[in-house]
Formats: structure tokens, C-alpha cells, sequence
């Protein structure tokens, strides 16, 4: 998720503003953290599942292995696809389950999507939909990847490490949001985020 520069609500003024698209810092910051989870999550997979299962599959001179090969290609990026599609999908779902009846917008650029709203969420609302869709598509992509034969572990893994490396926005605006204050107000509309605090 990202927020319009409008109108402070009633009460509130504008304290800080969330751009990790425009804030090259902010990029830096989301960038870095992204690269480290999918290092550390490879690392792990190893530890998990090996890397000679993968090896065989990248290096392997068997007839048949580069068709089998390309197919997992094929099937990681539609799962890759349908994935984003899911994790924006339960942005709006808990957003409409917040603030029912509300409008929502959804960008897609390039690799990246975004979804948001001009109503204001109290800072418990705001990260719960923040977070809810790493937590919910992790436990869902953890047991099908404990339940899936050997040979399509990597395969899901692979989308598991893009479900916590693409939540790097969120998790860097979640650590951000959770030490401000509980009365704040946030917006959202997908673009930055507007932090507002109570003048009273």
C-alpha cells in the first residue's frame, strides 16, 4: 500500500509523509531489505530442502530436463502473477472489512501493484491491513509447500520468498507506523502515506 497530500481530517495536522517510491532513502532503505530477505530465505530453503535438488535441476544434461525445467519457469511466473494479484486482493478485502462501502483504487506498474483509499484508518487498522497479506498468503504457501511432492518444493518455496522480498514495503512502513503514537490517522491512496496527529 501507499497517500494524496489533501485535506487534514478535523482535529489532526499532517506529521509525516511515507514515500518509498519518490524518497530515494526510503527506496534505499525498502530495496535493501527486500535483498536481504531473499538471501536469507535462500539460505534457509537450502537448509530446508538442499541445493542439489535444485543444482540437478539448473545444470543437469538428462533428456527431458530443460523441457521440465521450462515448465516450472512458466508455472513460477503465472504463480508469481496470480500471487500479486492475491496479495493486493486481501489489501482490499480487509480494507473493505474495515470501512465498508468504500471506494478502492489499484495501480500495477511495471512489477509492482498497489492498492489504497482517501478514508482515514486508525493506526490499528491501518496495520492490520498492512500486514494481513504476508501472514495470510505465508501460512497458506507454508503447508502446500510442506504438502507438495520433493520435486515442487523449490518450486513453491521460490514464490514463498517473493511473498516476504515484495512485503518489504509493508514490513518497512509497518516498523515505522508501530512506534508512533495510537491516535494517529493514516491515509492511503497507493501513491505515499499521510501521518496525521491529533492537535489536541
Amino acid at each position: 500500500m501507499r497517500t494524496p497530500e489533501e485535506k487534514s481530517p478535523l482535529g489532526y495536522e499532517l506529521v509525516k509523509v511515507i514515500d518509498t517510491v519518490h524518497n530515494k532513502k526510503e527506496a534505499a532503505v525498502v530495496n535493501t531489505l527486500s535483498c536481504f530477505i531473499i538471501v536469507l530465505m535462500i539460505l534457509f530453503g537450502a537448509f530446508l530442502f538442499g541445493f542439489d535438488r535444485l543444482e540437478r535441476m539448473l545444470t543437469s544434461n538428462e533428456p527431458g530436463v530443460l523441457k521440465w525445467f521450462l515448465f516450472r519457469i512458466v508455472v513460477i511466473l503465472v504463480m508469481a502473477a496470480v500471487y500479486v494479484v492475491l496479495h493486493e486482493g486481501v489489501h482490499i478485502a480487509f480494507i473493505k472489512l474495515i470501512k465498508k462501502g468504500v471506494a478502492v483504487s489499484f495501480r500495477y506498474r511495471f512489477l509492482y501493484a498497489t492498492v489504497g483509499c482517501d478514508e482515514s484508518f486508525s493506526k490499528v487498522e491501518y496495520l492490520l491491513v498492512c500486514v494481513a497479506p504476508v501472514l495470510i498468503l505465508g501460512v497458506i504457501l507454508t503447508v502446500l509447500c510442506i504438502a507438495a511432492p520433493l520435486q515442487w518444493q523449490w518450486t513453491i518455496y521460490i514464490i514463498q520468498v517473493l511473498n516476504f522480498s515484495s512485503a518489504a514495503g509493508d514490513i518497512f512502513i509497518f516498523s515505522i507506523l508501530s512506534r508512533m503514537p495510537k491516535n494517529v490517522l493514516i491515509r492511503d491512496n497507493g501513491v505515499k502515506i499521510n501521518v496525521y496527529a491529533s492537535t489536541e
